[in-house]
């Protein structure tokens, strides 16, 4: 072989070599790729068999003793039945009590929450930037052009307009309640009104004597809450306004102070006496405490699945009764 002819393989060699180097991330890249891939078919194919697994152990009973699985299904949907008539029984009443409160939100909303919130950007902006907050919009941008309490929106559920909410509490399709009129009857009774009618009697809460009550409350209430949170926002504002640069200074005094006395307790040595004595009471929590509380959740795990292996329950009485 000629010096031409070696300089040319060993330039093709190198070149083969660049480019096995500069492919190789692209085929880790892949080889990841696949590997997730496979990991991602293999936890979901495992979760499937756990789910079928768990599904089975769950209706053994069923299988074992169809008869008493048969009565034990009857009292399920008995007490499911039971429970959700119970549930929508009571949801009805509180959704109307809660129409009649809807203007006390609101009056809270204006009253508390909103000057709150501009007395905190306020007094933020009077410390950081030592004048007061002038909003994010400026009245040239935007010219206030005042509140609409008419009914389009919804202006006069905001306002709390009485006809409004009346309204609502009038139409049970808008309310989601049911007519209050109503009579008591047995369950006996109302079954047999049932057949003999053909028509599905549904028992409701009678709250036309509770909600004139609420209603009267509400409305003092929301004066109430008007007038007085009008004087507490203004004295609040006031105080805050005019100490709040002041209280921030004293914060970063108390702040430096206790900076001060951590760096001594650093340079004394007592940080690692007070270091050390975590450690070990970390240790007893975790030994003594931690550990056999997990080995009792194991156990009660364990006690839970053998509930699922109902033909193991003789023996297991047997043992207990020696």
């Amino acid at each position: 072989m000629d010096v031409a002819d070696y300089v040319t393989q060993r330039a093709k060699s190198t070149d083969a070599l660049r480019r096995a180097l500069l492919s190789f991330p692209q085929a880790a890249r892949a080889l990841v790729r696949a590997l997730v891939s496979f990991a991602g078919v293999a936890g979901i194919v495992s979760l499937a068999f756990l789910g079928l697994f768990i599904l089975h152990q769950a209706t053994l009973w069923a299988s074992v003793r169809p008869a008493v699985a048969f009565e034990r299904a009857k009292l399920i949907v008995y007490v499911a039945e039971i429970s959700w008539n119970y549930f929508a029984l009571y949801f009805h009443a509180l959704a109307e009590v809660s129409d009649v409160l809807i203007p006390l939100w609101n009056a809270a909303s204006n009253y508390v929450v909103e000057p709150a919130v501009y007395i905190t950007l306020d007094v933020i902006s009077v410390i950081f930037t030592g004048k007061e907050y002038a909003g994010l919009v400026s009245e040239d941008d935007v010219p206030y052009a005042g509140f609409s309490c008419t009914k389009d929106g919804g202006g006069p559920a905001w306002c709390g307009q009485f006809d409004y909410y009346e309204e609502r509490l009038r139409d049970a399709d808008a309310s989601g309640a049911f007519a209050t009129e109503s009579i008591v009857l047995g369950t006996a009774t109302a079954r047999r009104l049932q057949e003999a009618t053909g028509d599905t009697i549904i028992p409701v809460l009678d709250m036309s004597v509770l909600l004139p009550g609420i209603a009267g409350l509400s409305s003092s209430m929301i004066t109430l809450v008007g007038s007085v949170a009008d004087v507490v926002m203004h004295v609040l504002y006031t105080v805050l306004s005019e100490v709040a640069v002041l209280l921030w200074d004293t914060v970063f005094i108390v702040v430096k102070a206790l900076t001060n006395v951590l760096l001594a307790i650093v340079r004394s040595g007592m940080l690692e006496t007070i270091i050390n004595f975590g450690i070990d009471l970390m240790l007893i929590l975790v030994l003594e405490i931690a550990m056999p509380l997990l080995f009792v959740a194991v156990d009660l795990l364990l006690c839970a699945m053998d509930l699922f292996f109902p033909t193991g329950w003789d023996n297991q009485l047997r043992c207990a009764a020696r």
